[in-house]
């Protein structure tokens, strides 16, 4: 997840890159695989490490971390990691859990109780997102007031006026309000700064020298430039700063996160138990899954269990994958807020694990060539921009703004030309039937694609992730 979210029903995973810069020759399938996808992506620079079994096996930087001097990224080369973030303020709820400083059942109320409406709102609930407060960087005006001051009361503002979108934990929808709260939490819980208590507690014990925060980063070397994409041009994109907070402010390299996946997961930081409720998914009344723990998106690839997160802010895109089963991490860093790194991880791993990857392709029984025919003109219709709304439900119609389709459109087109579609299978629910297609693109990309449909036949969710 972004901080800077895109599209709440459209997640899409896209190739993205630049010309590699020397220093990572293809010299072995695995940077071959790194190479080519890093080729191929919109973005001036990369850095993408590997751990297997608590070594890193490849760490390299790609193309350059500044347009203007040239400097190449390498190793040492930082970039904000966005909402990965989250992943560190919630050990640090944990930590303090385990100190006796604070509970899981604790209302809001009793840490910030500048937000009334949030007050009987638990801290299990802000870091399962299932709170049902707004998020605040969605609202309209945001990108305008960024290079504002920023503190709790002026995010406040931003969802001023707005009711809860839901009871507490009755639906899961995706919020940075909830993790810059938590930020406050670890502060009056721990009598200290959110930065401080993250550096001592975390990054320390962590190993993580080269970790830093957003606040900080115009006096940090080797820290790369954001951009974005402007008429086809990149251009420098402007600062969040201390906006991004608790959701999203550090400052890392591939290789420090590493280290932090080395550390949560080798239990330096929290303990077992409070590991496994960390990087569960929760559940809602119903029962289902909302494939979310505490800062990590539990899903799979490959056919097996990934923990992940990605992060965007302006400029920057990372994503750390974790595949406890496996013992292994990967990590991809990039500094354009157009890129998408998790495509270069998926690819690391299929490379990795070929017996797993060709497993995927394999089809499974009972596809509906009508229900395939639809998926791909939907998909099209995506690409193109032209979509029929007819064919979707109304939260899909509120939630596939203009702004949204067409950004959702020029990221689609990134992958390429879709070659083969597999079918995966389907799920089905009282409410809604979910199909799932593995499509390989003419850019090497693999994304699984999820179509949900109700029971009235209307397109309930169209989902893709690298596959």
């Amino acid at each position: 997840m972004k901080l800077i979210a895109r599209a709440a029903a459209c997640m899409l995973a896209a190739l993205i890159g630049i010309p590699a810069s020397a220093g990572a020759q293809a010299a072995d399938p695995l940077t071959d695989a790194v190479l080519n996808a890093v080729k191929a992506s919109r973005a001036p620079g990369a850095a993408v490490a590997v751990m297997r079994d608590g070594t890193v096996t490849f760490e390299s930087g790609f193309g350059v971390r500044d347009i203007g001097t040239k400097a190449p990224v390498d190793v040492h080369t930082r970039f904000e990691i966005g909402s990965i973030t989250k992943q560190f303020t919630a050990a640090a709820i944990l930590q303090l859990k385990e100190q006796g400083k604070l509970a899981l059942s604790d209302p809001l109320g009793k840490y910030v109780p500048q937000y009334a409406p949030g007050k009987a709102v638990t801290l299990a609930q802000l870091l399962g997102q299932v709170s049902g407060i707004p998020n605040y960087t969605d609202a309209n005006h945001f990108l305008s007031i960024a290079t504002h001051p920023a503190s709790l009361n002026a995010v406040l503002a931003l969802i001023k006026g707005k009711s809860l979108e839901f009871k507490p934990g009755t639906k899961w929808a995706y919020s940075n309000t909830n993790y810059y709260l938590l930020g406050r939490v670890v502060e009056a819980a721990s009598g200290t700064t959110w930065e401080s208590y993250v550096r001592a507690h975390i990054f320390v014990p962590a190993g993580m020298t080269e970790s830093t925060f957003a606040t900080e980063e115009s006096g940090v070397p080797d820290m790369a430039t954001g951009y974005e994409l402007q008429k086809g041009k990149f251009v420098p994109a402007q600062p969040l700063g201390a906006w991004a907070y608790a959701a999203g402010a550090i400052v890392s390299t591939a290789g420090d996160l590493l280290k932090w996946d080395r550390a949560l997961f080798g239990g330096k930081l929290i303990s077992a138990a409070d590991l496994q409720l960390m990087t569960q998914a929760g559940r809602l009344p119903s029962g289902k899954s909302t494939r979310y723990g505490f800062g990590w998106i539990i899903g799979t690839h490959d056919g097996t269990t990934r923990i992940s997160h990605g992060g965007g802010t302006f400029g920057f895109a990372a994503e750390n994958d974790v595949y406890p089963k496996l013992g292994e991490a990967v990590v991809a860093l990039q500094n354009s807020s157009d890129a998408t790194p998790t495509i270069i991880t998926a690819r690391a791993f299929d490379v990795l694990n070929p017996q797993l990857a060709q497993a995927e392709t394999k089809a499974a029984s009972g596809e509906d060539p009508n229900v395939t025919a639809r998926v791909k003109a939907v998909w099209a219709m995506f690409v193109s921009g032209n979509l029929d709304r007819s064919q979707l439900d109304a939260g899909m119609n509120k939630a596939i703004t203009p702004q949204v389709l067409a950004a959702a459109g020029e990221q689609f087109k990134t992958v390429g030309t879709a070659q083969t579609w597999v079918y995966r299978g389907k799920k089905s629910t009282p409410q809604y039937t979910t199909y799932v297609y593995l499509v390989t693109f003419s850019s090497g990309a693999k994304l699984n694609l999820t179509m949900s449909v109700d029971k009235d036949g209307k397109i309930a969710g169209f989902f893709a992730a690298p596959g």
